[in-house]
């Protein structure tokens, strides 16, 4: 049982920093999903009543959404909760290790996640090493007969799966940002475009073509470059011969925070 003095501290401590903020609309009902570092997800309504929270187990570092899921990097795993199914319960992503139980760490620390604009189930994690990890979220998979953890029907069930490296970086921490056909990575001192158009479809040993821009000298922060992009709005007339606008990037990094437009 809790004691009055301890009720009092819990309530006088500091509220933990903001890991993220999504709007997200269903159904007509706009809500905040907001993540703590403490590795709390809330779901906040626009009066500002909370209508659920779900404890992730441990400090969240990075989010992504895409549709109804929202994947979560904490210290201990990389989870999605379905928002569509009531945001209530968690699946672990495996880990790259071959044998590694679901939900171990061996991947690392991650620092940013993005999901891939056209193949929406492929999910980018960027690891404090350098890395970037593709996990296929919808991955089909046929348990063994002897379990019963087939649905009723015979479908397959789906789980998260690591089913590729990208590599490009020295040992930094990344931040990362999706566009079509390309995933943009950074570290303090370099910017990377990589090109995951057609990511799935390709073998493993298929090369992967990447550009790289410095972005000024190497630093040895652990402070990833922040990306942020955005898509060129699209032509009016659906009969227009003018090619699409390439999308815009902005990169701040260094020290100082500078800022660049790409």
């Amino acid at each position: 049982v809790e004691s009055a003095d301890d009720a009092s501290a819990r309530r006088a401590a500091p509220a933990p920093p903001i890991v993220s903020v999504e709007v997200y609309t269903r159904r007509r009902k706009t809500l905040l999903l907001i993540t703590d570092a403490r590795g709390t997800l809330f779901t906040v309504a626009r009066n500002g009543t909370v209508q659920r929270k779900l404890d992730l187990g441990s400090p969240a570092s990075a989010t992504a959404r895409s549709g109804t899921i929202i994947a979560v990097a904490t210290t201990n795993a990389l989870v999605l909760v379905d928002l569509a199914k009531g945001g209530t319960t968690l699946t672990a992503c495996e880990s790259w290790q071959v044998g590694a139980p679901a939900g171990d760490a061996s991947f690392g620390e991650i620092t940013s996640l993005a999901f891939d604009l056209e193949l929406p189930q492929l999910l980018y994690a960027a690891t404090g090493s350098g890395e970037v990890l593709v996990f296929n979220t919808r991955t089909r998979t046929r348990p063994s007969a002897e379990k019963s953890a087939m649905p009723q029907d015979g479908r397959a069930s789906s789980a998260c799966r690591l089913v590729e490296r990208l590599r490009g970086h020295q040992p930094s921490a990344l931040a990362l940002a999706a566009v079509r056909g390309y995933l943009l990575s950074a570290s303090p001192s370099l910017l990377v475009a990589h090109n995951v158009s057609g990511l799935y479809s390709r073998s493993k040993q298929a090369p992967i073509v990447v550009y790289g821009r410095p972005l000024g000298k190497h630093s040895r922060s652990r402070s990833a470059a922040a990306i942020l992009s955005a898509a060129s709005p699209a032509t009016n007339s659906p009969l227009s011969s003018t090619p699409p606008s390439p999308p815009l990037v902005a990169v701040a990094f260094g020290p100082t925070g500078t800022l660049t437009l790409l």
